[in-house]
């Protein structure tokens, strides 16, 4: 996972322990996009990472990261051909500056695929789901089973699956802009690595999702 998703954490705070940041640096944003945007650029960290990571891993909950199906029909890691056929051809694909970049999924350099504000991690002919956007692109949404993540998804609908998630939900406060809710969820069952999901929410909807991976 590159800096994008590791700076995306930074002004969450678990709401049991009252950790809530502003930013006044984003006062001109006027766009959920624009929103997320900004707050991946800052790089202050202000969470307390083991009450993060305790609530994460001694939650029995979890969203499977290998039976998670991009739109329905493809898995998280793919090769090019078949996500570009599902979904089209990329907006852009840049090098990151690799300075920047503290750990990403294989530990490697990579090429970062955008699709508007979604993003994959390119390896040689392998790619990987890093974030995806579904304010920025409602046609895209990931399933497993029954359960859907798409633009419509609701907190209440994730509640009810994941109830001891959403009652350990987390906060970001952007100055002018409201209260955005963020939810962590393993990436497995038996999981022990420090890797999970982040599901973030806008007036209760389902705006993005982040495989995030701490340095």
């Amino acid at each position: 996972m590159k800096f994008r998703s590791i700076c995306f954490i930074i002004f969450i705070a678990i709401s049991s322990c009252n950790n809530e940041s502003k930013n006044k640096e984003h006062q001109s944003l006027s766009s959920d996009s624009k929103i997320i945007d900004s707050i991946s650029k800052v790089e202050e960290t202000v969470l307390d990472g083991d009450i993060l990571r305790d609530s994460i891993l001694n939650n029995k909950e979890y969203l499977d990261f290998t039976k998670v199906k991009i739109n329905g029909k493809l898995p998280l890691i793919t090769d090019t051909l078949s996500l570009y056929n599902l979904i089209g051809k990329p907006d852009q694909v840049v090098i990151p500056n690799m300075d920047d970049v503290c750990v990403s999924f294989y530990n490697k350099n990579f090429k970062e695929v955008r699709y508007k504000s979604t993003n994959f991690e390119l390896y040689g002919d392998t790619i990987v789901l890093s974030s995806m956007n579904f304010k920025d692109s409602p046609n895209l949404y990931l399933k497993i089973g029954k359960l859907l993540l798409n633009h419509q998804t609701t907190l209440k609908e994730i509640e009810k699956i994941y109830p001891k998630a959403v009652k350990f939900k987390g906060h970001i406060d952007v100055h002018q802009l409201g209260n955005f809710t963020s939810v962590y969820l393993k990436i497995s069952q038996n999981q022990l690595a420090d890797s999970s999901w982040i599901l973030f929410f806008n007036k209760e909807k389902l705006i993005r999702i982040d495989h995030f991976i701490p340095c």
